[in-house]
């Protein structure tokens, strides 16, 4: 496998896929900060705060040939969006926007949600 620019490339059983590759997972555990998102309650308007999302989503499917490695990254995504303190229903409304119309037929347009309360939950107990 190779990583190149933000996906990584590898082979398995002789097929080719890629899959999303974060370099500032390497910067991090050095301990830099890194801050991917503006704070919710910032100037800017509703619609550039969570653009953002329909934007990193485009970026996982071309980047992502296969929807295990698509699911992960979009989870982590709508996490970081949770833990910044933006509205939930509007993360779900975009979220669920962009699978139907691009996803439609190959998730749910609640798989997101779902996954990322699967990976909370045992936390909460």
């Amino acid at each position: 496998s190779v990583n190149y620019l933000d996906m990584t490339i590898q082979q398995e059983d002789g097929i080719w896929h890629s899959k999303l590759y974060d370099k500032r997972i390497g910067l991090k555990a050095k301990g830099l900060k890194t801050n991917k998102l503006p704070h919710p309650e910032s100037k800017l308007t509703t619609r550039c705060k969570y653009g953002v999302i329909t934007s990193q989503l485009h970026r996982y499917t071309v980047a992502c040939t296969r929807q295990p490695d698509f699911v992960p990254a979009a989870v982590q995504l709508y996490k970081t969006y949770v833990e910044k303190g933006y509205q939930v229903q509007m993360i779900d409304r975009y979220f669920e926007r962009f699978i139907r119309s691009h996803l439609y037929g190959k998730l749910a347009p609640t798989t997101i949600k779902q996954q990322y309360r699967r990976l909370v939950a045992p936390r909460n107990q």
